[in-house]
């Protein structure tokens, strides 16, 4: 099969960096336009086979460019303030004018446009015409460098993608970042190869002994030198410490954290010019990888009918939103001019006071979020308050505070205090809103709110249509099929959750209302004044998350109200997959202990009080709630974050013979390990012959686990540290070797031991892993037995280990004092 050649143009090509990264995946770069003749020069000498267009780029000669499939494009930022000056004055024979223009006479299959990242904030961006956008489908993405290179940079990218309407069916995903951290070391250059001039370092500085605090300096936008882990892509100065001391980074080493080639990038004449086009130059990682993933596509979207105009302008997608050309979502009518939409996410919710909640800290990771606890604990006081949060984008609603927290002659909300961090994805920015009532009114005000759209489904949406309709006589409405252009796919879903035989979703008018309805297969009607409430709150809930913008945030009291168990697993797998598909995000309440079933799709907080604050735990188990209501019939409780440190523990109790008298409760996470203790520590419960044991991978120093405590256990009371100290006093942690994690570690021991045992035997057969639980995982599936018989099989093996007894001191050493102490066990 022969490969296509895409041929590509490259507008404002720079160093080249775009030009090679293309070259590199296959396109043949055909023309690159460059004007600066210092650029002109380093572009020779990275890409020197590439024909360069030397001339400023007007009406005149832009025919002389040849034509192509792919047009690349950095607009820098003052392109795009000096078209609207150009704009005022009339003038047409701007920069991004002749884009458009070549656009139009060419029709490239696609375009790769970037532009600053500091302008994508959700606020107006045009850079093409209207008649250009109209024929092309646009994503875009803010890229962190890191992310694609490995290196400690400090830096981020925006990019525009344009496919061309006809291209294919499907519209263009951008890569997935390559790393989740920086690893990588980045390149330095030998210290005696350091030319003087780098060592120059500026007074302001300070002292000598600053130097060796950080690995890298930046100069701020204030003139403040500030130390990091990381290289500042900025335009300002970079400093590094090698063996001789503190100097500028160089000019080569900036351009191989880009990417770039062996060019002398140090001989350039005007050195400070060269740091500021090279920190603003395109990552060569960033661009190679969406050069790859835009040839796959090409490579599988080459064959099509014919060209068309779309009537109107489609909304900018990411990759995971709906992927249907015919869906209302990607068709609906914005302004021409608007071409960012807000994209923001919800981390974190601190709530000072609200209600009945205090000093409440919630996380919020994955796109469902399922709020949990006891009436009257604060759930849909958390709903209230974020509806309130932010501002309608484009056909979100409105909420005010005052709908929810009306004053009264008991409550007037003053004194109510939140914080709200939410990560815009437009900036790769994290950002924080503070909320509060001190007067008569709400601040900030509503205008000032962060845009986003939300929609809020109180528990009045499950009253059925036929309690709210006041009309006893005859109904006489008109049936027809629904218009809604998402219509079956709604019902589908909703016949795939209630396994019904929906055949389509119909519309029923009667004078001034309309009342939705289903025809099943069978050819029966009814409309939602016959349906029953479980099933016509579903379609609602549907509905609104089916017709819901990318981003939006939708809030629902009582997912599970009305609802049997297995419509609920099902609801709720449905709107996993919507929610990742469309970037949304959806926040609801419900007591149905089924939800703890189906923690793969959805995050659980379940809310406690305290008499000092409201606690959070990330996972809700019968233990748990025992707990903290009952004293334990066995006299010894020890706590675990897994079934594996389950196994551990019942085989040191087994071992001395007091099994018997220890309860273990497995708390998941190591975070709720310190939930626990704080929430002990503030109930006042007895704290003797309890133990929550850690892993020993994460919060590994008496420091990192104070820290934790500090955050839950919050105050200065004069007796606060010694709070923490006895909170402290209840965690202790099995003693992995630094950098091991417990599945891996209890791997090799087995093999360590190389007994006659058949979890041996298999543990010999797994060669590698995806997941680091998948060490143990394997043996458990090759055994085809019980897992917890597995996992105490694996241990009784370890054991024989040199190495277990260190391993496994501190808590043996606990159980050991603690069954004197109650008189259980006699050595």
């Amino acid at each position: 099969m022969q490969v296509p050649e895409f041929t590509v143009v490259d507008f404002n090509a720079g160093f080249g960096g775009r030009s090679l990264a293309f070259r590199d995946c296959g396109f043949s770069v055909v023309a690159a336009a460059e004007s600066d003749p210092v650029k002109q020069e380093i572009l020779r000498g990275i890409v020197p086979d590439i024909p360069i267009f030397t001339e400023p780029i007007s009406l005149e000669n832009l025919s002389s460019l040849p034509g192509t499939d792919i047009l690349m494009a950095d607009i820098p930022a003052e392109s795009l303030a000096r078209q609207r000056v150009d704009q005022k004055k009339g003038d047409v024979d701007s920069y991004l004018h002749l884009f458009s223009e070549f656009i139009l006479c060419n029709q490239p299959k696609a375009f790769l446009i970037q532009i600053p990242a500091v302008l994508v904030q959700g606020k107006s961006v045009s850079f093409l015409s209207t008649a250009a956008r109209r024929r092309y489908v646009i994503t875009y993405r803010v890229c962190r460098e890191s992310e694609y290179s490995g290196f400690p940079v400090n830096g981020r990218q925006a990019y525009f993608v344009g496919i061309r309407n006809d291209i294919g069916p499907e519209r263009f995903c951008f890569p997935k970042p390559i790393y989740e951290s920086p690893y990588r070391i980045p390149f330095r250059e030998a210290p005696e190869d350091v030319e003087p001039w780098y060592r120059n370092v500026p007074r302001r500085f300070g002292t000598h002994s600053l130097e060796r605090l950080f690995p890298f300096y930046n100069r701020n936008f204030k003139g403040e030198v500030v130390g990091g882990e990381q290289v500042s892509v900025r335009p300002y100065e970079c400093y590094l410490v090698d063996e001789i001391g503190m100097r500028r980074i160089t000019h080569n080493e900036y351009a191989y954290l880009k990417g770039y080639p062996n060019y002398p990038f140090n001989n350039c004449k005007n050195r400070f010019k060269a740091y500021r086009m090279l920190q603003s130059a395109p990552d060569i990682y960033i661009v190679r990888a969406i050069a790859a993933s835009l040839r796959n596509y090409l490579e599988h979207n080459t064959e099509t009918p014919h060209f068309e105009d779309w009537p109107a302008y489609r909304v900018p997608l990411e990759e995971d939103v709906s992927d249907k050309r015919g869906d209302a979502l990607t068709e609906q009518r914005i302004s021409t001019d608007r071409i960012i939409k807000p994209r923001n996410k919800i981390r974190r919710l601190q709530i000072e006071k609200l209600k009945g909640l205090k000093k409440l800290d919630i996380l919020f990771e994955k796109n469902l979020t399922a709020i949990m606890g006891v009436n009257g604990v604060g759930k849909s006081t958390v709903l209230h308050a974020l509806a309130c949060m932010f501002s309608p984008d484009e056909k979100g609603e409105d909420h005010k505070w005052k709908f929810f927290f009306t004053p009264t002659p008991d409550a007037s909300w003053q004194g109510s205090q939140m914080v709200l961090t939410y990560f815009d994805e437009n900036t790769q920015t994290e950002n924080q809103r503070k909320y509060r009532k001190s007067t008569d009114r709400w601040s900030p005000r509503y205008t000032s709110r962060p845009k986003r759209d939300v929609f809020y489904l109180g528990i009045d949406s499950g009253l059925p249509e036929i309690e709210k309709e006041r009309q006893t006589s005859y109904i006489d409405y008109h049936t027809s099929v629904s218009e809604d252009r998402l219509a079956e796919r709604i019902v589908h879903t909703a016949a795939q959750i209630l396994c019904k035989d929906y055949q389509s979703l119909t519309d029923h008018a009667v004078k001034n209302k309309h009342f939705f309805g289903v025809r099943t297969l069978s050819d029966i009607n009814y409309s939602a004044l016959s349906m029953g409430a479980g099933e016509q709150r579903l379609i609602k809930i549907l509905t609104v998350v089916y017709h819901a913008a990318p981003y939006s945030l939708i809030l629902i009291d009582e997912i599970d109200l009305l609802l049997h168990s297995n419509a609920q697993k099902q609801l709720i797998k449905q709107l996993s997959d919507l929610a990742q598909r469309k970037n949304l995000q959806i926040i609801f309440t419900t007591h149905s202990l089924e939800i703890g079933k189906l923690t793969e799709f959805v995050d659980i907080r379940y809310l406690y009080h305290t008499r000092e604050k409201t606690l959070v735990y990330d996972r809700i188990t019968p233990d748990i709630i025992f707990d903290m209501n009952r004293e334990s019939t066995q006299p010894l409780t020890v706590y675990v974050e897994d079934d594996l440190a389950e196994a551990i523990v019942s085989q040191l109790s087994d071992g001395l013979r007091i099994s018997r008298y220890v309860n273990i409760r497995n708390i998941g996470s190591a975070q709720n390990a310190f939930t626990l203790a704080a929430g002990m520590m503030i109930e006042g419960n007895s704290l003797e012959h309890r133990l929550i044991v850690l892993d020993g991978d994460v919060y590994r120093t008496d420091e990192d686990k104070k820290r934790q405590l500090r955050r839950l256990l919050s105050g200065t009371e004069t007796n606060h540290d010694d709070k923490i100290d006895a909170a402290l006093s209840l965690i202790t942690q099995f003693s992995l070797p630094e950098g091991n994690c417990p599945e891996k570690f209890i791997y090799d021991l087995l093999l360590d031991v190389d007994g006659a045992d058949e979890a041996t035997d298999c543990a010999k057969q797994v060669t590698g892993v995806v997941d680091s639980h998948d060490w143990l995982n394997q043996i458990v599936e090759r055994m085809n037995q019980d897992r917890k018989i597995v996992l105490l099989k694996i241990i009784e093996q370890a054991a024989e280990s040199d190495k277990w007894s260190t391993y496994v001191e501190r808590v043996r050493r606990w159980l050991i004092e603690q069954a004197k102490v109650l008189n259980l066990y006699s050595p």
